[in-house]
């Protein structure tokens, strides 16, 4: 659940937002075979360092190489960690930088 939802910002909520967040998720947990973490709190320390724009940093304490330990071009990467951006006004939106992310070209 997108965190605006779950810190119930009902000023901030906008669907397509939460739903962008929702498939950074999903797209991390497909890429990386586990989700990023249990729940989208700032308490979680593997959140907090997803949204401060650190996932090489995360895969470091997982003791995980990427793209070694997972077959992963930095485009793929790169897109996960622009989807899972904490404030929902910063994230991509589909109609204005999500189709023409290189992570989505390239696989065109």
């Amino acid at each position: 659940m997108a965190p605006e939802v779950l810190l119930g910002h009902a000023a901030a909520y906008d669907a397509c937002a939460a739903d962008v967040w929702s498939l950074g998720v999903t797209c991390f947990a497909v890429l990386i075979a586990r989700p990023p973490f249990p729940q989208a709190w700032r308490q979680s320390q593997s959140y907090n360092v997803i949204v401060s724009g650190r996932l090489a940093a995360l895969f470091h304490a997982w003791k995980l190489s990427v793209p070694f330990d997972f077959d992963l071009s930095p485009t793929a990467l790169d897109m996960v960690q622009s989807l899972l951006v904490e404030d929902p006004l910063r994230r991509p939106t589909v109609e204005r930088s999500l189709l023409t992310d290189p992570f989505f070209a390239e696989a065109a």
